[in-house]
């Protein structure tokens, strides 16, 4: 078997505009997008499971893929042919992974995917070649007012995918994890928080930061000193109705419309709050 002769592609939705995604779309393949990995690697095993035939899931290669564990390990228990694929990374976890594969294999090119007739899945191909750098999100306006108003009693995590501006802020910053990696951020914001040093931990993501790490919010150590700032480019009502359902304040202000003492209210209202900055209507 070829991956041409795979039917079906799942793939994690920062990979959509990816040459093999699309590459794979012109062949005829039902693509397939999920928000996240680990809902990527679940959606293919209900695919699978369903028309019992080959299914490839597609990550990138960074430190969010290693969200596809719990999925590949179900896809092994249940002898589900399943073909996970990473993009970009020459991962340091292959041999965690070789828990829950039969095999693994390492190309360049996804034409060099192929498998024996008697091959047993689920298995692991890394495709590597050049790490793509995440896109970063402009945010001027609001980091120019949370400079104005932070002070040392705060704490700001910047994501890394927020466009950082080099302002002078007052408060403790602290910029991004892992390179290119969506992975982590409100946890990072919620395990500073737990040291209890400062009045308000904020963190400012990307829209794409917080759908990855957005079940921090249901966290048992969720506290008040919370504040995360999203960066999106449009407003995104699911973000918000997920927030309140955990019970965080939740409101969304139009970028170009961002007034200071509004931003100031939203920091000093000793609430776990989720505020939305999107860009267009």
């Amino acid at each position: 078997m070829k991956f041409a002769d795979i039917k079906y592609l799942v793939f994690s939705s920062e990979l959509e505009n990816e040459s093999f995604i699309l590459e794979a779309d012109k062949q005829g393949k039902i693509c397939v997008s999920c928000a996240d990995a680990r809902s990527a690697v679940y959606v293919a095993t209900g695919i699978c499971a369903q028309n019992r035939e080959a299914v490839a899931v597609c990550l990138n290669g960074s430190n969010a893929s290693r969200s596809a564990f719990s999925g590949m390990t179900e896809a092994f228990y249940r002898n589900l042919p399943i073909v996970l694929i990473t993009l970009g990374n020459e991962l340091d976890y292959s041999r965690e992974l070789n828990d829950v594969i039969y095999k693994h294999y390492v190309v360049s090119d996804f034409n060099e995917i192929k498998f024996a007739p008697t091959e047993q899945f689920p298995v692991h191909v890394e495709i590597l070649g050049k790490n793509k750098e995440i896109e970063k999100i402009k945010s001027e306006k609001i980091q120019e007012i949370l400079r104005d108003i932070l002070c040392e009693k705060d704490y700001l995590y910047i994501g890394q995918g927020v466009d950082f501006e080099e302002n002078s802020y007052q408060c403790k910053i602290v910029k991004g994890g892992m390179p290119n990696c969506y992975e982590g951020a409100l946890s990072n914001v919620l395990g500073a928080s737990l040291a209890k040093k400062r009045e308000r931990y904020i963190g400012l993501v990307s829209e794409e930061e917080f759908i990855h790490d957005m079940n921090t919010l249901g966290n048992i150590h969720v506290n008040d000193s919370l504040l995360f700032i999203v960066i999106a480019k449009r407003r995104n009502k699911m973000i918000e109705n997920y927030a309140k359902s955990l019970s965080f304040e939740t409101c969304s202000e139009l970028e170009g419309g961002v007034k200071l003492d509004k931003i100031e209210s939203v920091v000093k209202n000793k609430r776990k709050t989720v505020l939305m900055v999107f860009q267009e209507d």
